[in-house]
């Protein structure tokens, strides 16, 4: 199939109306059918094996060795059929809790071999996604755990072990049902109850699988379940890592992950209370002392969640993610990750066959793979969601949220954003304005005072630029003229179209000066454009639940003055333009405002009072800080 951008064509009786995301292998799109019955909306996922680009490398990497190339990406193909098998068996069960499969079809050309897989799948939305749009709290990540193992007890009654369970992989229907996605590594056990092979994401693979010591079995997966469960409940971090907020480094993740695959047993996480702690931890414990079952799982959950307080389940969920890796394509990344993706483990550079089976090179198709379009750019799909980056003494990791920060129940000291400033810029733009007042102001001078008072008359501006001098000389010939000679009249022409240059190149300047936008230093800023406004709206939103649950004047007051703050942000300019002096302002005004976002969640834990008192001042700090910011923007 040779055309690559499906937008508007109609594939498996679908409209294909958006592209989603992309992958290695393939893209996704939205894909709509409307009929007599109603609209239906599916998610189709276009995998092309190989791009030229995956076919050239492949065919130099095997000596130009056409059919041994094919070979490999039939291998390739196979691969994704057995997902699609997987996927349609699961589907013909009825089987909840896993991404519905509808249909697909696959299409062959030669010279080069090329296989375009079209894919039809339930229509749903990545998990980040569904985090970020709502306040999520325990009870939804309890939720999420038992959705997620009933879906897992379906898959190993049905003898499919799934070797990826990760946050990436877990995706929200409409209903509010999260089901699990990407079979890509999934492996069917036929007659032994062991698999020997290692796949799978190393933050979230038990020590067995990692290590590959030992065959092992479908605990693997309530394993993987697990350490999701726990970077939920902790703030998005891995068992063993300093506790939030604390500031970590790469160290500190390596040492971590020596711990886990030790097998030694981490902290409880920090939400979710005692109970349901240590069920989490039971399930990331060593191969025979976690779960050996779903059902063990759930019930040792449930148990725990008959003991556990009832406003443990309404802590908020926080979970942060690296400021590199943008929500696009962290979006992206998901949605490919739906079907017919491997992670890369290991450095396979060797095409190897024996009599049961053939190795095939994944990684080598995410180190050289694109997107099989001319006009869709490919998706940085090598970034992993537990790569992490330093900011602001705070370690990120996991999802994004627009929080950056968490900060005490006092609110931030305020940096002194004084600067001196010289002759700076804006003192020369505003020169720019003055000069041609100055040569207009020089013109009507010499118009109207200089030159009657040395010829004794006037003559029009025009005669000055073009009229010949001996008629100018006629015209001035009096007895009372001071400098009648022909060469002061050939002076004073140059000095008018002088004058004249002067005042179009100043207005010029001018034009210019109004038409230059503001200049941006994203670069130094904590947030940009209108991103303190849609904070601030969040901070209301949050009050105003905490007021359909507590009644109280002082609550009302600063309801009333958040507001009011929000309004005043909605009219200022945006943020991250501007001298450093200026963004120093804004960063401040940033942090308190993230202290809003961090503590007004949490406002009855502790002293409601003086919570209420740090709120207020963090409120007086932003408003004193935008009337800095209006009085550093007119310097």
């Amino acid at each position: 199939m040779p055309q690559t951008n499906l937008i508007g064509k109609t594939i498996l009786g679908y409209t294909v109306t958006e592209r989603l995301g992309s992958g290695a292998f393939g893209t996704v799109y939205k894909a709509i059918k409307s009929n007599a019955s109603g609209q239906y909306v599916r998610a189709l996922k276009h995998i092309t094996i190989p791009t030229e680009k995956q076919y050239n490398s492949v065919l130099n990497s095997m000596g130009g060795d056409v059919s041994k190339a094919n070979s490999y990406f039939m291998q390739m193909l196979n691969s994704i059929v057995s997902e699609i098998r997987i996927l349609n068996d699961l589907s013909e069960k009825g089987v909840q809790h896993i991404v519905r499969y509808y249909e697909n079809d696959i299409l062959t050309s030669e010279s080069p071999r090329r296989y375009d897989i079209f894919i039809l799948m339930e229509y749903l939305t990545p998990l980040e996604d569904y985090i970020d749009s709502k306040n999520f709290l325990v009870r939804d990540v309890i939720k999420l755990g038992e959705d997620i193992l009933y879906g897992l007890k379906s898959c190993h009654d049905n003898g499919i072990i799934h070797r990826d369970i990760k946050d990436e992989n877990i995706f929200v229907s409409d209903s509010d049902e999260y089901k699990i996605g990407d079979f890509g590594v999934s492996k069917v056990l036929k007659d032994s109850s062991k698999a020997e092979s290692l796949k799978g994401t190393p933050n979230f693979l038990a020590p067995e699988v990692y290590l590959g010591k030992e065959g092992y079995t479908k605990s693997v997966d309530l394993y993987s379940l697990g350490i999701v469960l726990y970077r939920l409940l902790n703030y998005g971090r891995n068992p063993f890592l300093p506790r939030f907020p604390e500031q970590y480094f790469a160290q500190d993740e390596d040492e971590a992950f020596e711990k886990r695959m030790r097998g030694e047993v981490p902290d409880l996480p920090a939400l979710g209370g005692e109970e349901i702690g240590r069920v989490i931890v039971k399930a990331i414990s060593n191969n025979f002392e976690r779960f050996q079952t779903a059902d063990d799982f759930i019930n040792a959950l449930e148990a725990a969640i008959d003991n556990t307080p009832s406003e443990i389940f309404n802590e908020r969920i926080k979970i942060t993610t690296p400021s590199h890796v943008s929500k696009d394509k962290q979006i992206e990344k998901q949605y490919g990750a739906t079907i017919g993706e491997e992670s890369p483990q290991s450095n396979p550079e060797e095409y190897t066959e024996d009599n049961n089976n053939v190795s095939l090179n994944k990684h080598l198709f995410d180190s050289i793979g694109e997107v099989p379009s001319t006009d869709i750019p490919e998706s940085d799909s090598d970034v992993k969601p537990e790569q992490t980056e330093k900011k602001d003494g705070i370690e990120d990791a996991g999802f994004t949220t627009i929080n950056k920060k968490v900060v005490d129940i006092v609110p931030p000291n305020i940096d002194d954003p004084s600067e001196l400033a010289a002759l700076d810029r804006k003192v020369i733009n505003k020169f720019v304005f003055f000069i041609p007042v100055v040569i207009i102001l020089i013109g009507i001078i010499t118009y109207f005072i200089v030159i009657p008072n040395l010829y004794g008359k006037v003559v029009s501006f025009i005669d000055w630029l073009f009229t010949d001098p001996k008629n100018i000389m006629d015209t001035l010939r009096n007895p009372d003229a001071v400098l009648p000679q022909v060469n002061t009249i050939i002076g004073m022409r140059i000095f008018w179209w002088i004058w004249l240059v002067g005042l179009i190149t100043s207005l010029f300047f001018v034009g210019r000066q109004l038409q230059t936008k503001p200049e941006s230093n994203a670069i130094n800023a904590i947030l940009t454009k209108k991103e303190p406004y849609l904070m601030m709206q969040d901070v209301s939103d949050a009050l105003k639940q905490l007021k359909a649950q507590r009644k109280s004047s002082q609550l009302d007051s600063l309801i009333y003055s958040v507001k009011k703050l929000e309004e005043r942000l909605s009219v200022e300019s945006d943020f991250g333009y501007g001298k450093n002096v200026v963004i120093n302002c804004e960063n401040n005004i940033a942090k308190q405002i993230q202290f809003l976002l961090d503590t007004v969640p949490y406002i009855e834990n502790g002293n409601f009072e003086d919570n209420l008192k740090a709120i207020n001042a963090a409120v007086m700090n932003i408003n004193s800080l935008l009337r800095r910011r209006t009085e550093l923007k007119k310097r």
